[in-house]
This record gives structure tokens, sequence and C-alpha cells, in this order.
């Protein structure tokens, strides 16, 4: 303060003034440096702080070289980015629109090196557009702030009046890990649910398993024993787990959402949870072919499905309690119509069209279709089989841009639900597949084989038609074949039910006020409400003399765990007492444990 009364008597003036909200409150980290909180959100990392600076300025200064040697940043928060910065011989101008954190930071941290070196407006509306000229930095993500990328990032704003850089963070915000399988069919979904729930204002990350798609194959395709190559497959899949449960030490989710086959393990779901943080799972697969649900449901704290009925019943004889029906949907941001060229209309194009696998039951009806204009796109055709003549690409993977050019290319997409044991339709189908509401989106026509729960979704004949044999399929086919008006309504009418009723968003939104009806204390926890005590709680029952510490704990606006506790301990003056000295000793139980855990 003494340095800043020279540099900018006015600024700290002001800053003498400044009152701290409870919701704000400072952790220590491993390496002894303070830690800033926002709503019980640890705002850097609690590990390592100088080392995250340094990696985030070298991954700033490689996305956007500086400007003349100078940058802005917004947000000083602990200053450990601005003292990298400063260290490596940039000029840094700073803008802090919360006094708070600048009173905070000066409070647990001695700043003297950078203060006397970087231009610094804290507390003003000041715009960010007279900055325009310079790479912009945003740090510290807070509900009432606009940033256009949460947590780390570094951009350079667009300048439109309508502020469409910005993204707005919702007063419920969560911090949400989507963890994607390393391949397959929900791989996609992922994506599209990470997406979404940043567009609701959710503060989420795309844990992009798929990185080890190939290394993965590789172990798959080697000519070992069976046993010995499930052994590999099993500890690859350990250490990818690892890895997620890591990145969940570090950036500490409220939950933690998995889609099919994941690569989570059980004994990862145990630590989360131990953790305090929450798992949920989206099962978009038929449990009656994929069996994994088994051991893996009763693990996760809430478990989404495509199927209710019978898997319903399973479920609860299992013993999970928090399961709910979710059907998929589609991203119209992905799945939307196009304006195809002559050439792409001709390579995409066909009367009749099926996109997918080739199940069993799809290879035996196609049979049927091969006097019609009709091109079948996808992997795991029999190239022995006389329909291998109609795939395209070599029977190679579609990936979702093509995809969307296929569905708008045909003129009626074709959708049989797969199936490995029946010939045609399967009697049992009770689930929607993505290409259902796909290829709707795109605002395109299709046949669709029945399913028992299609009229929860469309209006039949109106928004969609279903098929129930290959006669059915072939007479409605040269139907609608023959009358593109009808089915241009239809297809239309169908986009409009996705748009409304059908996209991520409204399946996301669905999934967060179920885990929110059910466990309310993961939304306690991100607006600094008082939490349910966990972690602590049997160790204060037996230790009543404790009641002052974790009301004091509360009062700081701390979430009344360990480390929260044990913060305040350090920041108290006096001789430690009992009940204190018992908690920094589990402290450092916790730590080691964690040392070796993590």
């Amino acid at each position: 303060m003494e340095l800043l009364r020279k540099l900018d008597p006015k600024l700290a003036e002001f800053i003498m003034h400044v009152q701290i909200p409870n919701n704000y409150g400072v952790l220590i980290s491993r390496t002894e440096d303070p830690v800033l909180t926002i709503d019980n959100k640890i705002m850097w990392s609690i590990y390592d702080p100088h080392k995250h600076a340094r990696t985030f300025v070298e991954r700033c200064l490689k996305i956007n070289p500086p400007v003349n040697n100078t940058v802005t940043v917004v947000g000083f928060g602990f200053g450990y980015h601005i003292e990298e910065l400063v260290n490596r011989g940039i000029s840094v101008r700073v803008i802090e629109p919360d006094a708070a954190i600048f009173r905070l930071a000066l409070e647990y941290r001695d700043l003297r090196n950078i203060l006397d070196v970087c231009d610094l407006t804290v507390g003003t509306s000041m715009t960010i557009q007279a900055h325009f000229g310079n790479t912009l930095w945003y740090f510290y993500p807070k509900k009432d702030r606009t940033i256009p990328e949460p947590r780390l990032s570094a951009a350079q704003p667009k300048n439109d009046a309508s502020g469409g850089w910005k993204q707005a963070l919702s007063p419920n915000s969560l911090n949400i890990l989507v963890v994607s399988p390393i391949y397959g069919g929900s791989l996609p979904i992922a994506r599209y649910c990470n997406n979404a729930l940043r567009r609701i204002g959710h503060l989420s990350t795309l844990w992009d398993a798929s990185v080890f798609e190939k290394p993965f194959r590789m172990a798959l395709e080697l000519d070992i024993d069976r046993n010995n190559k499930k052994i590999l497959c099993d500890l690859f899949q350990h250490l990818v787990s690892e890895m997620i449960v890591a990145s969940c030490a570090e950036r500490r989710p409220d939950i933690v959402l998995c889609l099919a086959q994941a690569p989570l393990s059980l004994h990862a779901l145990d630590r989360l949870r131990e953790s305090g943080i929450t798992s949920a799972f989206w099962f978009v697969e038929d449990f009656r072919h994929m069996q994994y649900w088994k051991q893996y449901a009763p693990a996760y704290d809430f478990y989404f499905t495509i199927q209710k009925g019978e898997f319903f019943e399973q479920l609860k004889h299992l013993g999970t309690h928090n399961y709910a029906y979710l059907p998929v949907a589609a991203a119209p941001e992905i799945h939307k119509p196009l304006q195809l060229n002559p050439d792409e209309r001709a390579y995409y194009g066909s009367d009749l069209s099926f996109l997918g696998a080739g199940y069993y039951n799809r290879q035996c009806m196609f049979r049927g279709l091969l006097d019609f204009d009709f091109k079948i796109w996808g992997t795991e055709w029999d190239r022995q089989s006389i329909l291998w003549q109609r795939v395209q690409k070599n029977g190679e993977r579609i990936n979702s841009e093509e995809s969307v050019k296929i569905f708008n290319a045909t003129k009626i997409n074709i959708n049989l639900h797969s199936s490995a044991y029946y010939e045609g339709i399967d009697p049992e189908g009770d689930f929607i597949n993505p290409r259902t509401f796909e290829i709707a989106a795109c605002g395109a026509f299709q046949l669709v084989d029945e399913r028992r729960e299609i009229d929860a979704f469309f209006l039949r004949n109106k928004e969609i038609v279903t098929f129930s044999s290959l006669e059915d399929l072939r007479e409605k086919a040269q139907y609608y074949l023959y009358h593109p008006e009808e089915r241009q309504k239809i297809a239309r009418a169908a986009r409009q039910r996705i748009i409304n009723e059908h996209t991520y968003e409204h399946r996301m939104r669905e999934l967060c006020a179920f885990i929110f009806d059910r466990k309310p204390e993961v939304y306690a926890q991100t607006q600094g409400k008082k939490l349910l005590i966990r972690d602590v709680n049997s160790f204060c029952k037996e230790h009543p003399e404790t009641r002052s510490l974790l009301e004091e704990v509360v009062a700081r606006g701390l979430h009344p765990d360990i480390d929260g506790i044990v913060t305040t301990i350090r920041l108290r003056e006096g001789e430690m007492q009992y009940p204190e000295a018992l908690f920094m000793i589990l402290k450092e139980y916790q730590t080691l444990v964690k040392e070796h855990l993590w």
C-alpha cells in the first residue's frame, strides 16, 4: 500500500475503503501460495500457481503474439500471470473491474515487483473496446461478468454492436467436465452436449478421449493372445481413466458428465465421490445389447437412459437410485439445411440412401431395395454381399459434415434402427436413435421403422412417416418419390419440431434440472450458499468444540471442507487449539493420500 500511495494516491485511497464480499475467499496452494476463490470456485491452480501462470502465458503468447511487445490484460486476479509477463520483459496494461479482487491480492501477496511497472486501472466501468488494437486476455470468470471464454483463454474480440464475442454466465452456472469415449457413436454426442451446456450458461469443458483412438486401435490390432490383448487394453483404459481423475483434481468440476463407453473406471468413480464431485452418465445405447451398464450404473450418482420400462426395473433392482429417461436430440448448429452445389448434390444425392453400420437386419432388408436409386454410406458392410456395389467411399467412416450433406441431398433417407437378431424391424424397439432427430433437423425427409416411442416426439404423417415391413417401406418410398411437395411439407414440420423441443440444449436443461431436484447442494456450492458438510461431518460430531470454527469458515465464504478449515486456521492469530491441530494433521494426511492417488 505504501508503494501504491506513491504511484497512485487516489487508487490507494479507493482500495483502502473496498469491502470484500462474503463469497470471496482465499485458499493456500501446495506451494504455500494464496489462490483466489469466488463462490467457492478456485480461480487458479491450487497446486502450483506459478507453474500454471508460466504454462498459460506460453500458450497465450503462442496463440496471439503481442503487438509492439505490449498486451492488455483484463483481470489482475492475484497477479501470477502478470508477474510472468513482466519477467519476460513484456509491457503490461491491466484492467481489473473488480476492486475487491485487487484488494485481496494486495493483502495476500507481495506485488511490489510488478506494481511499479504496470499501467493499472482498477474498479472502472471502462470499456475494453478502447483496446481493440491489442491482444486481450480474460481471467477469473465471475457470475456477473461477461467473458468470451470461461477460465483460461486468449482472444481477439469482434467489433460488433451486438457484443457477439461475449458469453453471459448464469448465476446458476455449473462447472461441468464432459468426458467422451475413445471412439464410437456417442463421441459426437459428447461434443454436442459440451457445446449445449456452454450455450445455456454453464462453464463446460470437453475431456476429449478420442485423441487416444489411434494408439488404442493399435493395441486392439496387435497379433497377440486374446487374454494378453485384454490385459493390455485394460491397462490402456486405466491410464486414460487416471488422466481424467487428475484433470478433475485440478479443475474441481461440480459435475463430471460421461457419455456411453467413456473410459472412467469404477475405482476412479469412487475417488470422485470421495472428493465431493458429482458424477453423471448418459447411456445412449441399447441396454439389451450393451451389458456393461450392469456394473457401472450403481457407481454413478446420476444415470440417464434412452430407454425406460424394463430398463428402469433392472436399474432399480441393481440399486441404482437417481436414474431418468433422457432421449437423444439434434444439434441445429450442425444438423441444418444446406445449399449444395451441383457437384455435391450429384455425389451425395440419390432417391434413397442409408447412413449407418451394416447390422444384420439392414443387410437383410436392403437387398429388397436394389431396384431403386439407392446409396449406402457407412462402415461394417460385407464386401462379399450383393449390397457392396451400393456402398459408397469404400465403406469408410462418414463424419458429421458429410452426413449432413447426405441427408440434404437425398430425396428419402431410410432410417432403420439396428438389430443383430432380426431380419427386419426390431419388435422390441423402445428407443429413438440420433439419426431420427438429425435428419429432421436438416429439414430432410425420412422413412423410419416403427418404434414404440415415436408418437412422443412427432406427429405421424405430418412430421414423420414410419414403415412396418419391407413391403410397406417400398410402397411408401414409391409414393413419396412421386409426391415431392408432401415430403417437403413433412420435412419442414419435422425441423420446426426439433427446433422447438428436441435440441441438445433442451436435453441438457432437463439433465441439470433433474440433478438440481435430487441434489440441490450441487447448485448451492456454485452460488456460495452454505453446503452440506460431508468430508468433515463425522469428525465434527465427535468434536462439538469445532462448531465455532466451522461457523467462521462459512462466514468467510469458504467451502466447509478440509481446505477451507485449514485456510481459516492459518488466518487466525494466537496459539493453536487442540481441534485446530487435529484438522492440520488431517490435512497433512489428505495431502499424502492425494499425492499417492492423483
